[in-house]
């Protein structure tokens, strides 16, 4: 019960930062909104670190623990999320979503196939439901009014896939990760790490000039990195897959988007659609029986 208390907590409080973010979309570009994002998630991190007592951990690691977080980063927080954006440029979020919302099994199989994680038939029925419920919840936006042209439709789907892969194999590292250090260091390690990839990729002194001149935006995403991202979800996060392992967290952290969608419906005025509310079904009931069995 102490995985799934872990492991809702990365999903609601994921869901909540998500929702801020969506509020700041269009007023900075994607990457910018990333980057904010990233280095409040690590500021959260850093803060938790020292305030739990962790001091000089991070100066400790040995240079496997180093390699699996850098791996996770490359292949999820950083990788994963910047195919994810391009994706979109490619294709309607209704399109890729269900593709993307499969990373927990392909996590499942190399955490099994890696470290030999049990997997129970509770588990994998579970993870299907989430998976179905989460996708028709993720996919819940009008179709795209002119016709997708086949190259464009593969090139998005190409990159959704290898973000889903990306999101497997950083959940794998994060396991490894964690079999040589604490989950409050491994998350720090990977705020930090994260930060500093978006970081050389975007224009901080630009990003600086927007936020001071627009302080509500840097309040927002500030909140929003602190919550979700690299921040206090990210540490939930780790500690599902610690307390319950790569399963059962990549599967409760995947149920991000229903807080999202009702956060959304309650605070950001949307609607409430068949879509939603079947997907909510689908994703309440494949919990249950996820941490039930």
């Amino acid at each position: 019960m102490l995985g799934a208390f872990y492991g809702l907590s990365a999903a609601l409080t994921w869901g909540a930062g998500n929702v801020l973010i969506k509020s700041q979309v269009g007023k900075l570009a994607t990457t910018q909104l990333l980057t904010v994002r990233a280095v409040a998630g690590a500021a959260t991190a850093v803060l938790a670190y020292f305030f739990l007592g962790k001091n000089d951990a991070l100066l400790l690691l040995t240079p496997l623990a180093w390699m699996a977080l850098i791996g996770s980063v490359l292949t999820g927080y950083f990788g994963s999320d910047l195919l994810f954006v391009y994706a979109l440029k490619e294709l309607p979020l209704s399109y890729i979503f269900p593709i993307q919302a499969t990373y927990p099994l392909i996590a499942t199989g190399l955490a099994w196939f890696i470290y030999g994680e049990a997997i129970s038939p509770w588990v994998f029925i579970g993870a299907v439901l989430v998976i179905a419920g989460v996708s028709l919840i993720g996919s819940d936006e009008p179709q795209q009014a002119s016709p997708i042209n086949r190259s464009k439709r593969m090139r998005g789907f190409t990159l959704t896939a290898l973000s889903a892969v990306g999101w497997g194999l950083s959940a794998t590292f994060l396991r490894g990760a964690l079999g040589e250090i604490d989950p409050v260091t491994v998350n720090t390690g990977v705020g930090l790490l994260t930060a500093f990839a978006f970081l050389i990729i975007s224009r901080p002194i630009a990003i600086a000039s927007i936020v001071k001149s627009e302080p509500r935006i840097g309040q927002a995403l500030g909140l929003a990195g602190a919550l979700g991202g690299t921040g206090l979800s990210n540490l939930f996060y780790i500690l599902t897959i610690q307390v319950a392992g790569v399963a059962q967290a990549t599967v409760l952290a995947s149920t991000a988007p229903l807080f999202t969608s009702f956060f959304a419906v309650f605070f950001l005025g949307e609607r409430l659609t068949v879509k939603l509310t079947l997907g909510t079904f689908l994703t309440v009931v494949g919990i249950g029986v996820l941490v039930g069995g």
